[in-house]
């Protein structure tokens, strides 16, 4: 018997078609995980989409503004409850995310084992919803790291930096991507003509981050959480329900296995390698979130997943292809 594969359809859906069916019922039961598991479901559509539009949100997420916008915009075109308009949008973002987690593991990973990565992103996401109420940046920030580290390996410096502008505009974490493909791409080559690419685009991503903090008004916020967050190393007292409590534990149940499994990974593929860099970059992102970032909110640790995972995957005993092995600048 003949496998269904519709020719007018591009390679990779014809070969991963059923996969993609799968990734269906994932961000469906992702969406409601996330819709239930919050204590304010509704405050993101009626605080906090209309005070980043009007520009008066409080610091950082006054600059965080390509979902609020993009919400808003939806909300407005379609005439629809502001509610069920953000509830489809992360809905179908979230269905994009694991389809760029897959494409982005199919790299260097067959199907099969790019399936069972992109279920361990999936398993793992939901730690990353406690305590916080749904903020729209983090599903966007998830597609937009997982296709720009696919660009990344792809060598595909132009549709990169489009990836990475709109990052930019959706989270400052956009930096560590920014960094990864630098770091990546100087390793390759210290050429004249590479060290004004990456000074380009690392202007480009300058003027978007200078950029909203002038256009909407500089506003400041606690920056330093060191000491808050060695506390909340500590569970809350008796007073907070079980779920609050050890809230600022369960990042390290998202951090700990991944890291580690990673490591293996990168002691096979050197530290030279993608898979190198990516897990330094990830170490990087998780000191700065524990240094700045409420660790309370391990939302915040969203990026760790489309940079640990791939090596992870190695760390389990998967075969790799393509430019896994790539050792530039060795």
């Amino acid at each position: 018997m003949t496998s269904f594969r519709p020719r007018l359809l591009p390679a990779w859906i014809r070969v991963d078609w059923r996969t993609l069916l799968l990734y269906l019922g994932m961000a469906l039961a992702l969406s409601f995980t996330d819709h239930r598991m919050r204590r304010f479901p509704d405050y993101v559509v009626t605080t906090y989409v209309p005070q980043v539009v009007q520009g008066t949100a409080d610091a950082p997420g006054r600059y965080r503004v390509l979902a609020p916008l993009m919400i808003d915009a939806l909300t407005r075109a379609t005439g629809g409850s502001p509610i069920i308009v953000f509830l489809a949008v992360r809905f179908c973002l979230l269905y994009a995310a694991l389809v760029a987690a897959h494409l982005m593991l199919r790299k260097w990973f067959s199907r099969l084992v790019s399936t069972g990565g992109t279920a361990m992103l999936a398993a793992l996401l939901p730690l990353t919803y406690t305590n916080s109420w749904a903020h729209p940046d983090s599903v966007v920030e998830l597609l937009l790291l997982c296709a720009g580290c696919a660009l990344i390996v792809s060598k595909r410096d132009g549709w990169f930096s489009a990836v990475l502008i709109l990052a930019a505009f959706n989270r400052e974490t956009s930096a560590f991507l920014l960094l990864l493909w630098a770091w990546h791409r100087l390793a390759e080559s210290r050429s004249r003509s590479m060290l004004v690419r990456v000074a380009c685009v690392g202007s480009a991503w300058w003027a978007v981050f200078l950029g909203l903090r002038w256009i909407r008004g500089f506003a400041s916020y606690e920056y330093w959480m060191l000491p808050r967050n060695i506390a909340a190393l500590v569970p809350l007292p008796g007073n907070f329900d079980p779920y609050v409590r050890i809230s600022g534990l369960l990042w390290l149940f998202l951090a700990v296995p991944l890291f580690t499994l990673a490591v293996a990974g990168v002691r096979q593929a050197g530290w030279r390698s993608y898979f190198g860099r990516a897990t330094i970059v990830a170490g990087c992102l998780l000191l700065t979130g524990f240094a700045i970032s409420s660790v309370l909110e391990s939302r915040i640790f969203v990026p760790l997943l489309p940079l640990l995972i791939p090596p992870a995957l190695v760390g389990l005993g998967a075969e790799t292809h393509g430019p896994a092995d790539d050792s530039s600048g060795a």
